[in-house]
C-alpha cells in the first residue's frame, strides 16, 4: 500500500479522527464535506482520498475480505466506516467500542 494512504498507521487519535470525518463526510454531499474540512483544517482532496481509500482500498484489501463476515448482521460496505462505527457503537461502554473499532483496524495499518 503507498505510504500515501497509511494513515492509520501508529496514530490512535489520528486514527479515530479520520475514521469519524470519514463516516461523517460518506453521503453528505459537497457542503457537508466542505464544512468539515474547513472545521477540522483538511482539505477537500483529502476528505475525498480518505473516503476514496474506504471504498477502492479497504473493501478489496484480503484484510476486509477475511474479516467481513465475522459481522453479523453485515455490514453495509457502502455506507463505509459509518456502518463500522455503528457496529463497534454499540458495545455497553463507548470507550471501550472505540477502542475495539481502532483494535479492528489496526493490523490493516500496519
Amino acid at each position: 500500500m503507498p505510504e500515501s494512504l497509511r494513515f492509520l498507521r501508529g496514530m490512535s487519535y489520528v486514527s479515530l479522527v479520520i475514521v469519524l470525518f470519514s463516516a461523517l463526510s460518506n453521503g453528505g454531499g459537497q457542503g457537508r464535506t466542505a464544512t468539515l474540512a474547513r472545521q477540522l483544517k483538511v482539505s477537500r482532496q483529502t476528505v475525498q482520498r480518505w473516503l476514496r481509500w474506504w471504498h477502492a482500498v479497504f473493501m478489496v484489501s484480503p484484510f476486509w475480505r477475511l474479516r467481513r463476515g465475522q459481522f453479523m448482521p453485515s455490514l453495509l460496505e457502502t455506507d463505509l466506516p459509518q456502518s463500522l462505527l455503528d457496529h463497534y457503537k454499540d458495545m455497553i461502554d463507548p470507550g471501550s467500542g472505540v477502542a475495539s473499532l481502532l483494535g479492528f483496524l489496526a493490523p490493516f495499518s500496519r
